[in-house]
């Protein structure tokens, strides 16, 4: 059976927070394109719903999202929320307001959707 051919949309999002990055990857095969990064990333996966993923890259204040093509607004946010976690581990930040939170969340998914 011949392998799909994999096509990728990659951009990245960056927040004045820390100077914290997001990479998003918008892809038609989620795990091929996570796997194609194994070498930048490292091999152990976090936050995998199965149909969409967040990686962070050891000691970098980087993330990547994988998302599907035709991904449903809750799955971005459901990584997206992990993201804003991972970029908080990154920065040192124990606690932080929900309002501040919920703006890094906003910023986040405006980056993305608009790119859809």
């Amino acid at each position: 059976m011949p392998r799909k051919s994999l096509k990728e949309k990659q951009f990245t999002v960056k927040f004045q927070m820390g100077g914290y990055k997001v990479r998003v990857v918008i892809t038609n095969d989620v795990w091929a394109s996570r796997n194609h990064r194994n070498r930048a990333i490292g091999r152990k996966v976090q936050n995998s719903t199965g149909y969409a993923l967040c990686s962070i890259v050891d000691g970098k204040g980087l993330s990547y999202l994988f998302l599907p093509e035709k991904c449903e607004h809750e799955i971005a946010a459901h990584e997206a929320v992990h993201a804003i976690y991972h970029m908080y581990d990154w920065l040192g930040i124990e606690e932080d307001d929900s309002e501040v939170f919920a703006y890094q969340l906003e910023y986040l998914l405006r980056g993305i959707f608009r790119r859809l």
